[in-house]
């Protein structure tokens, strides 16, 4: 490997940017992406419709890129209507806050020094 080339790898390995994308689960990325490639593929056949058979295949595909990739399980269950009410969920979470709010402020209190 010769110096050049050398220099461009450490360079790079020091100022590496983190890519956002790279912590997602593998799944959302997925996803993300079938939407992302339906989308263009719509925007391509759009322009293709002029050459309408062609055009409208790039379109229904486009459709089922972005039908699968919104449609995909994440492997959680799926929620049983009338579980939980609104009301449920949100008094959970307002008591979910007001607890990380009050070791919060126990965190600061045993970090803060004694005797000021």
């Amino acid at each position: 490997m010769g110096k050049p080339l050398r220099a461009v790898l450490a360079w790079r390995a020091r100022h590496r940017v983190p890519v956002p994308w790279r912590r997602w689960p593998r799944g959302l990325a997925v996803s993300v992406c079938l939407v992302v490639i339906g989308g263009a593929g719509a925007v391509v056949g759009g322009w293709l419709v002029g050459r309408w058979c062609m055009g409208l295949v790039v379109i229904a595909e486009s459709a089922g890129l972005v039908w699968v990739g919104l449609g995909r399980d994440d492997g959680q269950a799926r929620p049983v209507a009338g579980s939980r009410t609104v009301r449920q969920v949100l008094a959970d979470e307002r008591d979910r806050m007001v607890a990380a709010e009050e070791a919060e402020e126990a965190e600061r209190q045993l970090a803060a020094p004694h005797g000021l």
